[in-house]
């Protein structure tokens, strides 16, 4: 009777350890397959996210940074323009920049905020004035970028310390991920701000814009190669399309256009008037380097 008990109880135990078995078999092919899913998850999102990077790299698409700058449209409509102009060009048709750039410039602005077209050609006469006579013999006699120069005394201490980091970043880099990066950097900073006024940071961001959209346009024009010191070529091009946009802004405080409204984005895109005349400013430069640099290299 006991040795029945004991070979009942060790086959009971058997079985039960035989069960036991295949329950943590189980476990542990649903652990496996949870680590395996992990695994595969994270291999495809670091396998996007690096032929994203890489699609950036060689389509020359501007990366994007955590935070939007607001004054992207700027240097998206600054491209628009460049690409009619570097067309006219290439196809030898003769262009009248300056009307041009003002109706270019008006019917964009004209959609984008409450002014009208009018409005607009209206008010970038003076402006353009001031970028033909001013502006333009100023940059042409310009050996160094210096922001403590009487030129730029209109504008902030803020904005004259950083534009004077932003040229120096452009200045500085020696290849368009260095240069990307560091304008990044510098537009994080600025848009994380919570100190400084919206209207103080807007020329600052505006210039940003310009910098990134415009070393972008080119690079896809002009690639790399095609000439010697190709990249200091290229830097050229969008330094002087960057503080053009500067002029503009410093030609509509100058003729009091900037008293009327500060470079602020209203809750529905709203432009303040001074960015029109900055984005003249920025276009007229960029389409005269375009033509020189590019073009007729």
């Amino acid at each position: 009777m006991q040795s029945h008990f004991l070979g009942f109880c060790l086959w009971t135990s058997a079985k039960f350890e035989k069960k036991m078995w295949k329950i943590k078999k189980k476990s542990l092919l649903v652990k496996m397959k949870k680590y395996l899913l992990f695994v595969m998850v994270a291999f495809v999102v670091v396998t996007f996210s690096s032929c994203e990077k890489e699609m950036d790299s060689t389509n020359n698409v501007i990366p994007k940074n955590v935070l939007q700058n607001p004054y992207d449209i700027f240097g998206q409509y600054h491209n628009e323009a460049m690409q009619i102009i570097y067309d006219s060009a290439v196809a030898g048709k003769p262009m009248d920049l300056p009307n041009f750039v003002c109706n270019f410039t008006a019917k964009k602005m004209s959609i984008y905020s409450h002014y009208d077209y009018e409005y607009w050609m209206k008010r970038f006469v003076p402006c353009m004035n001031f970028i033909n006579n001013q502006f333009f013999p100023f940059y042409n006699n310009l050996t160094d970028i210096d922001f403590s120069n009487d030129f730029f005394k209109s504008l902030t201490i803020y904005q004259r310390n950083y534009l004077d980091r932003i040229f120096n970043c452009m200045e500085s880099a020696n290849s368009k991920y260095e240069y990307y990066d560091s304008l990044q950097t510098i537009e994080m900073t600025v848009l994380t701000n919570n100190i400084v006024p919206e209207w103080e940071k807007g020329v600052v961001l505006g210039t940003i814009s310009i910098a990134k959209y415009s070393l972008d346009f080119v690079i896809k024009h002009f690639p790399e190669g095609k000439a010697p010191r190709w990249f200091e070529k290229v830097k050229k091009v969008a330094k002087a399309d960057a503080l053009g946009f500067v002029g503009g802004a410093i030609g509509s405080v100058i003729s009091g256009h900037a008293a009327a409204a500060t470079m602020t984005f209203g809750p529905h895109g709203t432009v303040a008037v001074i960015a029109g005349d900055a984005t003249v400013g920025a276009i007229t430069s960029s389409g005269l380097e375009v033509v020189e640099q590019i073009v007729t290299p």
